[in-house]
């Protein structure tokens, strides 16, 4: 009678030696850091330790807030979070009987992260679903053979929002740890499917976003799916106005809040809409560095979803457990061309919500989402951060005008136009290499009447 526990959860060891990979070394499955840890919440299928070298100041045993987190966050994964990942892209221990078979997912908060590797919240490597051989080939010596995700902790011990508080640190961190359950579901179906080989990084990151999109959809906001959400208000909380807003009353009837889930999303498709010739949702760009195309990425699969999936889940299941890779990947689910699916995305993130467009084609269109009633809202909460209509085309009249030089663009970059005034006759639109002749075979045109 009484509560009951998950048995395996509760077996595993109150301390443990834990090798933290080096991911900023030449060899990630081969460079490490070793630590102790001590258990901290061990329920269903998760188990997390907190690393031994924690400040005492902010270790559970003696902080009742940092405890209390932990329990939070861990109850939230089992109760959401865990169950999103299994819906929509795969079970997170499919393979547990062939690695630790423990039964559960460990999750390790250390400081070997603030203090190693600046500006990562955290981090999983595929080395882990592969055994430690450290004494016979010594290979893979990073490993600890079991599905474990690595993250980052507060700083400083105090309460209210200042950068690395607890209160800050539990505000952002659960965006982080669906995020990266979430590719650790997708090694686990990529190895256990018999696949030689990994998601590419960029699809990869896209998708762990849609993770975090789904768990705030689900649970937080409370909103469907191709519901035209748009950024809230303190009358319709159910998005990202409350994502900023941690101690506003209309916002905490949630108990999940306060909560960070897709402002970032917004944020990173805000940089490419900016300038969207040097961006692009394949990676990192040489004159783009940082991590941007996580949102971009996850734009341009979240228009495929919304455009020709099923569902989420059924979209989002078939790509993680597909025999493919990057766009022929998104592509083949899509049930298009490679060239239709991205010439669409392209077109919906200027098309979407356009102002007076009557009846839209939903070849324009990302149902999910009210783009510009999110961007004017991140405007007005922040005009000095953002602007309300970041994506602003180049303007010309019909008729002829002069030749435009188009500086390269990268792949997977856009240079937006839009025509206007009076139309009288057909519009010729001509393109050419800049020496003259035909322009290069992978450019494409797309084109849409907004008015």
């Amino acid at each position: 009678t009484g509560v009951q526990h998950d048995v395996v959860a509760a077996d595993m060891p109150l301390t443990k030696n834990i090798r933290v990979s080096n991911i900023f070394g030449a060899n990630i499955c081969n460079s490490y850091y070793v630590g102790s840890a001590t258990r901290v919440y061990a329920e269903g299928k998760l188990v997390i330790y907190e690393d031994d070298a924690t400040p005492a100041a902010l270790k559970a045993a003696g902080n009742p807030a940092m405890a209390g987190y932990y329990d939070k966050i861990g109850d939230q994964f089992n109760a959401d979070m865990e169950p999103v990942i299994r819906n929509n892209f795969g079970d997170v221990l499919r393979r547990d009987a062939q690695t630790d078979d423990n039964g559960v997912l460990i999750a390790l908060f250390t400081p070997v992260i603030n203090n190693n590797f600046d500006g990562v919240a955290g981090f999983v490597i595929s080395c882990d679903l592969y055994p430690n051989d450290e004494g016979t080939t010594n290979t893979n010596t990073s490993s600890n053979f079991g599905e474990v995700f690595y993250a980052y902790q507060p700083e400083v011990n105090g309460t209210g929002y200042a950068s690395f508080t607890p209160d800050s640190w539990y505000w952002s961190i659960r965006a982080t740890f669906i995020h990266e359950t979430k590719h650790v579901a997708s090694y686990v179906a990529h190895a256990a499917n018999g696949h030689a080989f990994q998601e590419v990084s960029w699809l990869e990151e896209g998708l762990a976003r849609h993770s975090e999109e789904l768990w705030a959809r689900e649970t937080i906001y409370n909103v469907a799916w191709k519901g035209n959400t748009g950024y809230g208000s303190a009358g319709t909380p159910g998005s990202l106005w409350c994502d900023y807003r941690q101690t506003t009353g209309s916002c905490l009837t949630n108990t999940r809040r306060p909560s960070l889930n897709v402002h970032r999303h917004f944020q990173g498709l805000y940089t490419f809409m900016t300038n969207p010739t040097t961006r692009s949702p394949f990676g990192r760009t040489p004159v783009d560095g940082g991590s941007s195309f996580y949102a971009t990425s996850w734009s341009l699969t979240r228009y495929a979803i919304d455009r020709y999936g099923a569902s989420d889940a059924a979209f989002l299941t078939a790509l993680t457990q597909a025999n493919t890779q990057g766009i022929t990947n998104l592509a083949a689910r899509a049930g298009v061309s490679r060239q239709q699916l991205q010439g669409g995305w392209a077109l919906a993130m200027i098309a979407d919500d356009y102002p007076g467009l009557a009846s839209p084609s939903a070849d324009i269109q990302v149902p999910t989402w009210n783009f510009r009633n999110i961007f004017a809202g991140m405007n007005s909460d922040f005009p000095g951060n953002f602007v309300a209509v970041p994506l602003v085309p180049t303007a010309l009249a019909y008729g002829s005008f002069a030749p435009l030089t188009v500086d390269p663009l990268y792949g997977g970059a856009v240079k937006y136009y839009t025509f206007s005034g009076t139309q009288s006759a057909a519009q010729l639109v001509r393109l050419t290499s800049t020496g003259g002749g035909a322009p290069s075979g992978d450019l494409r045109v797309a084109i849409a009447r907004l008015q």
